[in-house]
C-alpha cells in the first residue's frame, strides 16, 4: 500500500483533496498510474530527445501529449500544462530546445521525487521543519565541478545554512576529521573516488547526517542505486532554487 504521507511531500501532486474521496480500489488504480508514469516517462524521454534532435515536431508533440495524459492521471496538473507547446512552426529552434529541455528536467525531477517517496529504501522524513533561525546548519557539498558548487552557494545564500564546498573526496574526508555536517550533497561521478565510495567512507566513519546524491542522470536504476548506497535522497543537477531548498528542508 502506498505511503501517502511521503507522496504529500511531492508538491507537484495535488493529492490531499483527492485521497479523502478514494476507496481501496481507487487507491490501487492510482498506484498503477504512478507506476505507469515512472515506466513510460523514461521511454518517452528518449523519444522526445530524439524527436527534438531530428526536428520531427509531429512526433515531439505526440510524445508530449502522451506525457501530459500520464501527468493528469497522477494529478500533476501544473506540469501537465507545461507539456503543451503551440506555434512550433513559427518558433526558433533555440527557443523550442530550451522549452523542451525545461519540460524534460521538470518531469524528471517529479519522477525522482515519486520514486523516492514510493521506495521501500527511502528514509525521507514526512515532517518538513524549517531550521531554527538561531541555529546555522552545515551542508557539505562535494563536486569536482566548481561551477555547480558556486551556483549552489548562491541559491542558498539567504538560507540559515553554512555551505562548505570542496571539489574532491579527499578534501571532504579531511574536513570530516574535525567537523560533523548536518547534511551531505555528493556528486556521484567524480574522479579517483566516486560519490558512492565517498558515502561508504562517510558512513563507516560514524557520520550519520543524511546524504543527498546529485548527478546529471535520472534513470530509475540510478535512483535505486543511490538509495542502496546509503543515500536519503537523489537530485539531478538543476538551477531550480525552490526544488533544492525543498529537498534540504526535508532533512534539516
Amino acid at each position: 500500500m502506498l505511503q501517502f504521507e511521503r507522496l504529500f511531500l511531492v508538491s507537484a501532486l495535488k493529492l490531499k483533496d483527492k485521497i479523502e474521496n478514494m476507496d481501496d480500489t481507487q487507491i490501487s488504480l492510482y498506484e498503477q498510474d504512478l507506476n505507469a508514469f515512472l515506466c513510460d516517462w523514461h521511454k518517452r524521454k528518449r523519444t522526445i530527445k530524439n524527436s527534438l534532435k531530428i526536428r520531427n515536431y509531429q512526433m515531439l508533440l505526440q510524445e508530449l501529449a502522451g506525457v501530459a495524459l500520464l501527468l493528469n492521471k497522477i494529478y500533476a496538473y501544473d506540469i501537465s500544462k507545461e507539456c503543451s507547446i503551440t506555434g512550433l512552426d513559427e518558433m526558433p529552434y533555440d527557443e523550442i530546445e530550451k522549452k523542451v529541455h525545461f519540460i524534460i528536467e521538470t518531469v524528471s525531477m517529479l519522477a525522482i521525487d515519486i520514486q523516492i517517496a514510493t521506495s521501500n529504501k527511502s528514509t525521507v522524513s514526512t515532517n518538513i521543519t524549517k531550521a531554527d533561525d538561531n541555529e546555522i546548519k552545515t551542508i557539505l557539498a562535494v563536486d569536482d565541478v566548481p561551477l555547480f558548487l558556486k551556483n549552489l552557494k548562491i541559491m542558498l545564500k539567504d538560507m540559515p545554512y553554512k555551505v562548505v564546498c570542496v571539489t574532491s573526496a579527499k578534501d571532504a574526508l579531511r574536513f570530516l576529521e574535525n567537523n560533523q555536517p548536518d547534511l551531505f550533497f555528493l556528486d556521484i561521478e567524480m574522479p579517483d573516488m566516486n560519490g558512492y565510495q565517498l558515502a561508504e567512507k562517510i558512513i563507516s566513519s560514524g557520520q550519520n547526517a543524511p546524504i543527498i546524491f546529485m548527478t546529471g542522470n535520472s534513470s530509475s536504476e540510478d535512483v535505486e542505486k543511490a538509495l542502496a548506497n546509503g543515500g536519503s535522497d537523489y537530485v539531478i543537477k538543476t538551477m531550480h532554487k525552490e526544488y533544492i531548498i525543498d529537498k534540504i528542508m526535508r532533512y534539516i
